[in-house]
């Protein structure tokens, strides 16, 4: 006997609900479950496939649930809980583990064991032509410091909010899967009308020919090979310049002059690029290095990296986005110069970059550095008490080129072609009753923003007619925003009005969920980091998107953020009007925004200044606009030219900075544009133009992301 999806040891159920427990035995056998009292008999049908569903009651745990079968095998599960199950489901800001947040959520690392909490992470796997029953050894972990680094982030503060207020164990199905599109995580039959950036039918059906994959994969494998041999023949590995010391460099003139962080373009394709900085350290400083955690911390950089400290390999990190967070060994730093050495390894084009606003140092563990720097939610600060020694490794470093490379490697990403994940990791979960979901998806997809709300409109549907055990007639579903990042890594965050994909990303966001039912955006535009593609605010995106679920699936009270109910035009220019008197069905309640403008920001004055708007003008241009609070409901936009202005924007960029219009709700106002007129913009929607064709032809204006 062998069950199917993820039924395993320390499983959560959905209380008051129908659950399924599913698996295989011998043909026509019968299997018997037994659980919370009740037992259960079915017969497993010609190809031995079996499916108990039974009714479980209120929040209990732990039990056990015995099957047996009349073949003479049997299965007891241990440990399971009846409570709340959600989804998490998306890519890398979905699945980003706890372990790359340890520095930024110490307390919670350092948490004692929590049975209520608990999630089963579904393992990396794509499918194409059918859909998986079976995971391999499926796994669920209750959190605890000994497993909490593995957690999705996302998902466990999502989880962690509902526990809290619900009192019941909460579990969470994990699958995620970094870079994937959307639609990775859709059937063929959901994507059929959508075609215009990609034929997405040809791209799943091609990889279900026989051996094309094995061939493909083969392709890929050689054109690597022989571009790391070329790696390989790096003068520095060669040379050992790891070893050298700072004094043997500094009179070389073959090492140039650097600064860290920025760019170093020393490279015309690929190839490798030595950094050496020199530390001088004080005995003292050396005895609490060695008596202490040692850390050292470079940023965050393009492409790869091998780092060394007098030698020692103390760390190293093979692709661009995770930060560089190494320890150093006990007894490697000495009294007088030490030398810290970086291997940057450039794989393209794109030239070394070392991000701004990102911590280079060496310090010890008293030091709780924070890894973020302080912008709107979650603000903290570093504490560094006297005891603590910190080295700043900012400014000139040295640098040699070690190899130059004139070939790029390949890549073969599977699990990103459509279909591959819905049949290879969202199939198993099929069996299992869920509350809901949580959706963390969509810089994949920016490029594609205009035809994006369509496709989750799609994907939801489909979502909710696979999930057959989710007691909702409508599956609650959440989808967390786009946070705040700049696609030019080279330039800080503003609030100028730029073409941008990920505002009009977060537009489609929007308009998909407002044009489903019992569906929700979690705001989140203010959780970015301008300069990480990763931003490690995970509390405030979990936390947020689980008010918003508990809104929608069990009625809680939880309100929205600032929406725009109405607006018009004045002689000042434009009253924007925000839930203005407008009741909410979901909280039975009239809402009211009660703006305000000094909440988690970089204001240190109460201001009426209302940051983020701007307008393109019918030329193209793009302009920031003046706008103010006229009341507890009201910002007035000043224009002298409203016939100029083709769209009235808010938030209208990659990262928006500063925002600091928020409600009394706690939450940011939503990102939203009127659309008056067909502009000479490059790289608009098609959507957007046929929009603004239609309201400039009836003289009038498409208002947008309004619920």
């Amino acid at each position: 006997m062998k069950l199917k999806g993820l039924f395993a040891d320390g499983m959560v159920f959905l209380r008051n609900a129908k659950n399924c427990i599913a698996g295989t035995a011998e043909p026509k056998s019968t299997v018997t479950v037994k659980f919370l009292g009740g037992t259960y008999s079915v017969r497993a049908d010609w190809e031995g496939n079996w499916d108990v569903v039974f009714t479980a009651g209120a929040a209990c745990g732990p039990e056990t649930m015995e099957i047996t079968c009349s073949d003479g095998s049997a299965v007891v599960l241990k440990d399971l809980y009846v409570g709340e199950v959600w989804l998490n489901c998306g890519q890398s800001n979905a699945q980003l583990p706890m372990e790359r947040l340890k520095y930024t959520y110490r307390e919670d690392m350092a948490l004692p064991e929590n049975p209520l909490i608990r999630m089963c992470t579904v393992p990396i796997r794509y499918t194409f032509g059918f859909e998986q029953e079976f995971v391999d050894n499926p796994t669920w972990l209750s959190a605890s410091p000994e497993t909490l680094g593995g957690f999705s982030g996302t998902a466990y503060f999502f989880a962690k909010r509902i526990q809290a207020e619900l009192g019941c164990a909460v579990g969470i199905i994990n699958a995620s899967q970094g870079g994937s599109p959307i639609a990775s995580w859709m059937d063929k039959k959901s994507l059929a009308n959508f075609k215009k950036y990609i034929d997405y039918i040809p791209n799943a059906n091609r990889w279900e020919v026989p051996g094309k994959i094995e061939s493909e994969q083969k392709r890929v494998d050689l054109v690597n090979g022989e571009v790391e041999s070329l790696f390989q023949k790096d003068a520095g590995y060669k040379e050992n310049w790891q070893s050298l010391s700072f004094e043997e460099i500094k009179n070389d003139d073959s090492w140039q002059t650097v600064t860290i962080p920025g760019t170093i373009r020393m490279l015309d394709f690929a190839g490798t690029v030595w950094l050496k900085k020199e530390v001088e350290l004080t005995a003292e400083q050396v005895k609490a290095f060695d008596e202490k955690k040692t850390h050292l911390w470079l940023g965050t950089f393009r492409d790869a990296d091998e780092t060394y400290v007098n030698g020692v390999h103390v760390g190293g990190t093979p692709y661009i986005y995770p930060p560089r967070r190494y320890v150093i060994p006990s007894g490697t730093l000495k009294a007088g110069k030490n030398t810290v050495t970086i291997r940057a390894r450039q794989n393209g084009p794109l030239p070394l970059h070392f991000f701004l606003e990102k911590n280079y140092k060496i310090f010890t563990d008293d030091a709780k550095i924070v890894p973020v720097a302080l912008r709107n939610c979650e603000q903290k600060e570093s504490v560094i008490p006297e005891t603590a020694v910190v080295v700043n490794l900012e400014g000139e470093w040295k640098a040699k080129v070690g190899c130059k490379v004139n070939k790029g490697g390949a890549s073969l990403f599977l699990e990103w072609e459509p279909t591959a994940l819905f049949n290879g990791m969202l199939a198993p979960c099929f069996f299992h009753a869920i509350r809901g979901a949580v959706w963390y998806q969509g810089e994949s997809d920016a490029g594609r923003f205009d035809e994006y709300s369509g496709l989750l409109q799609n994907m939801v549907k489909l979502w909710r007619k696979r999930f057959t055990f989710c007691p909702e007639d409508y599956m609650p579903f959440v989808a967390i925003e786009l946070p705040g990042w700049c696609c030019n890594e080279l330039i800080p965050p503003s609030n100028m009005s730029v073409r941008s994909e990920w505002a009009a990303l977060r537009e489609s966001q929007n308009d998909g969920c407002d044009s489903l039912v019992n569906a929700s955006v979690a705001v989140y535009v203010d959780g970015g980091e301008w300069n990480d593609l990763h931003p490690e605010k995970k509390l405030t995106c979990g936390t947020r998107a689980a008010e918003q679920a508990m809104r929608l699936a069990y009625g809680l009270k939880f309100e929205t953020e600032p929406k725009v109910e109405a607006f018009e035009e004045n002689k000042e220019g434009w009253k924007i009007c925000y839930n203005k008197n407008l009741t909410a069905w979901e909280l039975n309640k009239t809402v009211d925004a009660g703006l305000f403008t000094d909440r988690y920001t970089d204001f240190t004055k109460k201001t009426t200044e209302v940051a983020g708007f701007s307008f393109l003008f019918k030329d193209g241009t793009t302009a920031l606009a003046d706008a103010v609070l006229s009341g507890s409901n009201e910002v007035q936009v000043k224009c002298t030219d409203t016939a100029s202005v083709a769209e009235l924007r808010y938030l209208w960029n990659d990262c928006p900075s500063p925002i600091n219009l928020y409600g009394e709700t706690k939450l940011p106002a939503r990102t939203w544009r009127a659309v008056f007129a067909k502009t000479e913009e490059k790289g608009r929607g098609q959507n957007e133009v046929e929009a603004a064709d239609k309201s400039a032809a009836a003289g009038g204006a498409v208002l947008t992301s309004m619920s």
